[in-house]
């Protein structure tokens, strides 16, 4: 019965457990990023590739079908270097945390860490696989015993690090390149230096020696190469950049098993095969209409036949080329839709389903939770999103709007379930953010938002319509002097706490602006630097901080007071930048999410750390905690991956009540309340119940309220009143004359059993003049009373409203009224109500006795009993008894499974749409209907015409381009994903013309299994007689495709094509939605009436199911620098839609320049060409001085506006 109801109200789900020290238990899952790949290894068995990457995983995938089989994760930071034995059964890799890491392939476990005391660019590993050479940051090359990780040899010579080794086939010589300019060449059994290689101009940053050891290959960081022979050094072939030459930096250098040629990658995106005796070129990769690398190619390496060539790339791919004609065999990538770039921001939706997430790459993604399974990427269509980094994710309570604050200073808001954007922030003339917007925070009501900003203000607005309220400070100036990092609500909504740069925090009243205290007060010590995360304990009591100092700081927020610091470093303090600061909903654990990669729990009474949670390779930047308190979500930055953590059971905790309760409030945290004896809620005082609490009944006795109670929940954590180890309770007795509110609760089990007065009202008795009590989304089921009101009696002068309340299955023993009971004076107003399956003589339904009954849009049946001169008003409901009045029926309102307690209205109940037209329209748009609970439709009918047509498919078509402004998603949504998509209506058309049988959502066109995750289609347009057709390589199974496309806005186009096809056209763009019933025919659309072909913007295959490989246009991105962390220099790279002036710098976290990177000043731009971009910045400022380790920014800022991504460098 709870299913049934769930759709209204969750007061018929059975309460969670209440929860006490809930820990992080273990690590469920992890979603990772897309990375660059530094370098790639063939295993022996020509099967399988392996990759070091830019996440600081090794990643192992399958050549022949391109699966991704494992992700290797132990190394902190970027893995540069992967090697593979010579026998297949080990790897070796190594990185930026200095350690050498050496694994199974068969399971892929660690085997051994072997710390080296600098970072390692570089790796060889010898033929027999008991050595490991290895090259760093320290300008030594090592040499170490694979069994025990021993260092056997130091070889010194180089005076910078080294970017490169190789060992001959023998295993005797090691080869060496640096960016000394010189390469080596070294005798590994003694350990001696043989000879060093000069006369290179720039760095040597690849290097490779012949099978036969004889002839040594180097190459430069300009793109320059040359042989020369290991004996004594001279040069055999001097290779130039340029022409058809490398015309960048030549990364890596490959020899074939023959020693007939070699292969090189560089920075310019290609592969060249050049032949070892002359040095000629003898062919460059990609050949034809294959499709090359897009970024830098960093890793080369061979087949152990020599047949098939393997590239690592920045672009995220692994490539398989055919040595002999270099034609792509396979293209090697992680998942689909996954982030490629650093995540900094996550968030759990309400109802614990959904995973959100935004990152540098301009995106927010929706997962779900449950398997990791990717729902949508937002923007969707044609929806304009973000630009640059979402740093802050909210979702309002009910998890309808997701909002999103990022680089480009707007706030967007977004439709949670089919990811359409509804509003971006500001709206109309409303001055918006200046800056990057960095955090989000939204009241506890839901009708103000708040955010903080790199332009040092805050912004208060309004929910319903995106108007600003107000900015603060309202007297003008800033908050802050370098940023506002963090916001949170605080005293209901009434205050805002902020963190800014200067390591305060302020509190400010949200109705006027005025600021009321800041921290540290005078004699308390404050954070010594930014504070970045701020948030206030669920008790409303403590506010807690964390920030650039690595400490925690917590603060009593009624007097600003410093409460206790959980210092940085020791024994069990974070010893890096804190990010993120969360208090669990019970209250008593905070979770912290640092730069040094770790995640700590800590207990808030006492500030004791509690556990610490590591997986993350990268700095952890978010963290959210689901409402139920049981699972926990963070992101890394450099790792770019999510990982969810499942918290430790919580243990049962209860709270024991009976007596006088004075103002107080119940909390869910402590739930469920057992009463032990009777409770009374004296006259001037309030009882305010908390959403989620259970009231449970220990003994029968009465809950007495003479005062006010608050008791409302919502739709997802209902309130309950029920029995608990007692048979049977006195119910609620409202009297007294004040006003109360019960919402989203159930009343339940109760008995009204003594003497008169106590024998009225099982459930809920209301009684006395001025006594109000307003009822919403409240279930009165299963109470009895010894004489009248089996489920609620109102009596004596009080006034009750009902509005979408349940009154069922109550019992009045005498005298009758099973549902209601309205007597002496009393009124009781109903709306939008169900009363039914109550018992009693007279009057099943109600009893009136001298009162006033209002009703409308509700069902009553059962027998309604006038005892003596009641007035009597009804309109639009349905009574089975009596039916006078305007629009009021008497027939059979066709309840979904009356005898189980389903009380939905079917399909043709005449209660439908009969409601009163004035009303406010039902959630689905259309007339309101009578009594409580939602109508029931068939999924897939959107018609509502009881028939699957294809209509019905074309009613969600055009949703789908937006040419139907509003569906019943429920009814839409036939996959089940959140959405109405192109691929529904396939499953509709499917369904309405091909075979009647077919069952949503559990059935393909094979009536076997729902459609899973199938392999890559590629699909493009190809020419046809009059036009242009999108053809699709494998057309099984595709239901249905959403198409976003680009045309000229000249082109009078027209769109055709089996099954049922729609389409919307603002200017250039069309959005076109296709169902399919033929599923042979590759042509998936045909397009006429333009010259030049559509071009493809985004497009889905059954909604995803099926990855559509497609070319995407350029655009305006930054992407992450490589490496980082680094030391002394990164590479930044950019890319332009189309050409202009551009400004490239860098900013220490406190907004200062630093460095000029593009343009004379800041200010000044310089021109650049459309496509990709690379800047290299050296560690240095301005004046040419190196500057400290530390957290750096970097923005970009074009015409399209400005992005900012964050570097660290570690000297």
């Amino acid at each position: 019965m709870r299913a049934l109801y769930a759709s209204l109200f969750a007061i018929l789900v059975t309460a969670a457990a209440a929860r006490s020290q809930a820990l992080p238990d273990t690590s469920v899952m992890t979603i990772y990023g897309n990375p660059g790949h530094y370098a790639v290894a063939a295993h022996p068995d020509g099967i399988h590739a392996i990759a070091a990457s830019t996440d600081g995983s090794v990643r192992l995938w399958n050549i022949v079908t391109g699966a991704l089989e494992r992700i290797l994760t132990e190394h902190r930071g970027i893995a540069y270097a992967v090697a593979v034995s010579s026998d297949g059964g080990m790897i070796v890799s190594g990185g930026m945390d200095s350690t050498i890491r050496v694994w199974s392939f068969a399971d892929g476990s660690l085997l051994r860490t072997i710390p080296t005391g600098a970072v390692v660019r570089s790796l060889a590993l010898t033929p027999d696989g008991q050595k490991i050479v290895s090259g760093g940051w320290d300008a030594a090359v090592k040499v170490w015993d694979t069994s025990t990780g021993s260092l056997l040899h130091t070889l010194t010579g180089h005076t910078k690090q080294v970017y490169s080794v190789a060992v001959s086939a023998d295993g005797m010589t090691a080869v060496s390149g640096s960016d000394d300019k010189t390469a080596r060449v070294w005798d590994l059994v003694n350990g001696q230096l043989v000879r060093t290689v000069t006369g290179h101009f720039y760095g040597v940053w690849a290097v490779a020696i012949n099978p036969q050891g004889t002839i040594g290959i180097s190459a430069t960081s300009n793109g320059t190469m040359k042989t020369w022979d290991t004996a004594t050094g001279a040069t055999l072939d001097s290779i130039p950049a340029g022409g058809t030459n490398h015309r960048g930096a030549v990364w890596s250098i490959a020899v074939t098993p023959d020693g007939l040629s070699f292969v090189s990658g560089s920075s310019d995106q290609t592969i060249k095969v050049w032949e070892l005796a002359t040095g000629a070129l003898l062919r460059t990769l990609p050949v034809g209409s294959d499709a090359g690398h897009t970024d830098q190619v960093y890793g080369i390496a061979l087949t152990q036949d020599g047949s098939t060539i393997l590239s690592a790339s920045a672009d995220r791919s692994v490539k398989a080329w055919r040595l002999s004609d270099g034609a792509l065999l396979q293209t090697l990538s992680s998942p689909a839709g996954r982030h490629r770039g650093s995540v900094d921001a996550v968030y759990l939706s309400p109802d614990g389903n959904t995973l959100i997430s935004g990152s540098a790459d301009s995106t927010i993604k929706m997962w779900n939770l449950a398997d990791g399974a990717l729902l949508r990427t937002l923007p969707v269509g044609s929806d304009v999103g973000h630009v640059g980094t979402v740093w802050a994710l909210e979702m309002t309570s009910d998890g309808s709007t997701l909002i999103s604050g990022g680089d480009d200073g707007t706030i967007k808001l977004w439709n949670a379930a089919d990811g359409t954007l509804t509003r971006t922030l500001p709206v109309g003339a409303d001055a918006g953010h200046e800056y990057a917007v960095y955090s989000l925070a939204l009241s506890p009501d839901g009708q103000t938002l708040a955010s903080g900003s790199g332009d040092l203000t805050i912004k208060l607005w309004q929910m319903s319509d995106g108007a600003l309220l107000k900015t603060l400070p309202v007297s003008g100036g800033y908050v802050d002097n370098r940023c506002v990092w963090a916001v949170a609500f605080g005293a209901g909504g009434q205050e805002l706490v902020s963190a800014g740069g200067e390591g305060f925090l302020k509190v400010w009243q949200v109705s006027d602006g005025a600021l009321l205290r800041t921290l540290p007060l005078p004699g308390d010590e404050g954070h010594s630097g930014d504070v970045w995360s701020v948030t206030v304990a669920p008790d409303g009591q403590t506010i807690v901080s964390g920030g650039l100092d690595g400490a925690i700081k917590l603060w009593n927020y009624a007097t600003g007071s410093l409460i206790r610091t959980i210092t940085a470093g020791g024994a069990t303090g974070h010893t890096q930048p804190i990010w993120r600061v969360i208090v669990t909903q019970d209250g008593r654990n905070i979770i912290s999410a640092s730069d040094d990669r770790t995640i700590k729990v800590w207990d808030l009474a006492t500030g004791a750390l509690l556990r610490t949670l590591t997986g993350h390779t990268g700095p952890v930047w978010g963290l959210a905690i689901s409402a139920d308190g049981l699972k926990l979500a963070s992101s890394g930055s450099s790792d770019m991956t999510i990982r969810t953590w499942r918290l430790a059971a919580p243990q049962q905790t209860e709270t024991f009540v009976s007596g006088t309760i004075t103002t107080q409030t119940w909390y869910k945290a402590n739930s469920p309340y057992r009463v032990t004896g009777t409770i009374t809620v004296p006259a001037g005082n309030t009882l305010t119940i908390e959403p989620g609490v259970d009231v449970l009944f220990n003994a029968d006795v009465q809950f007495i309220v003479q005062g006010s109670l608050h008791a409302v929940g919502t739709p997802q954590d209902s309130i309950r009143f029920v029995k608990g180890t007692a048979t049977e309770w006195g119910g609620l007795r409202i009297s007294g004359g004040d006003s109360s509110t019960i919402a989203y609760a159930r009343v339940s089990n109760g008995r009204a059993d003594g003497n008169v007065p106590d024998v009225f009202g099982g459930g809920i008795y209301v009684a006395g003049a001025g006594t109000r009590l307003g009822m919403r989304s409240v279930v009165v089921s299963g109470n009895i009373s010894n004489q009248r009101g089996g489920g609620v009696a109102v009596r004596d002068g009080a006034q009750v409203t009902m509005d979408r309340c349940l009154i069922s299955k109550n019992w009045a023993i005498d005298y009758g009224g099973g549902g209601l009971d309205v007597e002496n004076g009393a009124v009781l107003t109903m709306n939008r109500s169900t009363v039914t399956g109550n018992t009693g003589t007279p009057g099943t339904a109600i009893l009136l006795n001298t009162a006033t009954w209002n009703v409308t849009n509700s069902i009553i049946w059962g027998v309604y009993f006038p005892l003596a001169t009641p007035t009597f008003s009804a309109s639009y409901s349905d009574f089975q008894s009596v039916y006078e009045g305007t629009g009021n029926i008497n027939a059979d309102p066709l309840f979904a499974d009356a005898a189980n307690g389903d009380f939905r209205l079917r399909p043709g109940s005449p209660c439908i749409d009969a409601g009163d037209p004035t009303s406010p329209p039902d959630a689905d748009g259309t007339v309101a209907d009578m009594g409580a609970l939602p109508r029931m439709f068939h999924i897939g009918d959107v018609t509502r015409d009881d028939a699957f047509t294809a209509l019905d498919a074309s009613w969600v078509l055009q949703y789908s381009v937006k040419l139907r402004e509003s569906l019943p998603l429920s009814l839409a949504d036939v996959s089940g994903n959140g959405r109405a998509s192109a691929y529904d209506a396939g499953l509709i058309l499917h369904k309405a013309i091909i075979d009647l049988s077919f069952v949503f959502p559990a059935g393909d066109i094979a009536g076997g299994e729902k459609v899973g995750r199938g392999t890559p289609r590629s699909m493009g347009f190809v020419r046809a007689d009059d036009g242009w057709n999108l053809v699709v390589s494998n057309p099984d199974g595709v239901l249905g495709c959403d198409l976003t496309l680009l045309l000229p806005e000249t082109a009078e186009a027209t769109f055709s094509g089996e099954g049922a096809v729609e389409h919307a056209r603002d200017g250039g763009t069309v959005l076109v939605g296709i169902a399919r019933t033929e599923f042979t025919n590759p042509v998936l659309l045909h397009v006429s009436g333009t010259t030049d072909p559509p071009q493809i913007v985004r497009a889905s295959l059954n909604e995803g199911a099926i990855p559509a490989v497609v070319n995407a246009p350029l655009a305006f991105s930054l992407s992450q620098n490589t490496p980082n962390p680094f030391n002394p220099s990164t590479t930044i790279r950019f890319s332009l839609p189309e050409a202009g002036p551009v400004t490239l710098a860098v900013y220490d976290v406190n907004g200062r320049l630093v460095r000029n990177l593009v343009g004379v000043a800041a200010s000044a731009a310089q021109t650049f060409l459309s496509g990709q971009h690379s800047v290299v910045w050296d560690g240095r400022d301005d004046n040419g001085r190196a500057v400290a380790s530390g957290v750096y920014l970097v923005r970009l800022t074009a015409a399209h506006g400005v992005l900012t991504t964050r570097m660290v460098l570690v000297r």
